[in-house]
């Protein structure tokens, strides 16, 4: 898969592609009542993939809903993090974390 770096830019993206196809449907749905269901639907499929995913990994209940929202914010951060990449801005560390000490060896 290495060198086929086509494939891998198509996986890299996929849940931005996927963030963006919902957004289609949702503003589809502005201008027809059809679309607001498809985009409930595709929702929904996803929380319920999530939360079986954390079920399904966790010993109990509180670890589960733990494990929910950390899937929901990882998958969340992906998507904000491919988007920076796209539009090519960059983030200084060194002001965003105040513990960054920069060695210089």
């Amino acid at each position: 898969m290495a060198e086929n770096r086509t494939w891998y830019n198509v996986v890299l993206f996929a849940p931005l592609l996927a963030a963006l196809s919902l957004c289609a449907v949702f503003l589809w749905g502005l201008a027809h009542p059809a679309g607001l269901f498809v985009v409930g639907a595709l929702a929904a499929l996803y929380l319920v993939a999530a939360g079986t995913a954390a079920i399904r990994t966790s010993d109990s209940l509180r670890e589960a809903m733990l494990t929910f929202s950390a899937i929901i914010m990882s998958n969340a951060g992906y998507l904000l993090g491919s988007l920076i990449g796209l539009l090519g801005i960059t983030i200084d560390f060194k002001k965003l974390y105040g513990n960054y000490k920069s060695v210089a060896r």
